[in-house]
């Protein structure tokens, strides 16, 4: 008897190749995440220690400029702060569709996965009946024989 085949392996190699290309992609989006997440931390310290400076400053006596550019530097990393924010907003909606795709390209390759291992066994069940089968002839012949050379005696 021939070797099992899955016989839709190629749509079954296409399915897991497109899986695994959509968890690229939520892979990247995740990354994008913890690099907003890390620019987010980076601005609010930058903010605490511009906060400091302005403050220190501020106890010393500080000329009006100097307090308008503090403000500004403030209120620019706000704004960045924001837009940022609205960026991660963005992306974990951008992650909660990308997971959606995943979780059906997941599906879509388990249930190959099961359909494979139905049709391996009942490859192995037709391989073993082919054996009995080639078992029971080979008694059968070897019983004529013994018969046969019993009547000739």
């Amino acid at each position: 008897m021939k070797a099992f085949e899955f016989s839709l392996s190629k749509i079954y190699r296409y399915k897991d190749q497109v899986l695994n290309t959509e968890k690229q992609s939520l892979s990247q989006l995740q990354q994008q995440v913890r690099q907003i997440e890390q620019q987010l931390s980076d601005l609010e310290i930058y903010r605490m220690n511009i906060n400091a400076e302005m403050q220190a400053k501020q106890k010393t006596g500080t000329s009006g400029i100097e307090l308008n550019s503090f403000k500004y530097m403030l209120e620019n990393t706000k704004y960045q702060i924001d837009d940022l924010n609205l960026q991660k907003i963005k992306l974990a909606e951008l992650i909660e569709l990308q997971m959606q795709v995943v979780i059906q390209a997941s599906q879509e390759v388990s249930g190959l996965e099961k359909l494979e291992e139905k049709q391996r066994e009942q490859y192995e069940k037709e391989q073993l009946k082919a054996e009995e089968l080639q078992m029971l002839e080979h008694i059968t012949t070897a019983i004529t024989k013994k018969a046969k050379e019993s009547d000739d005696e």
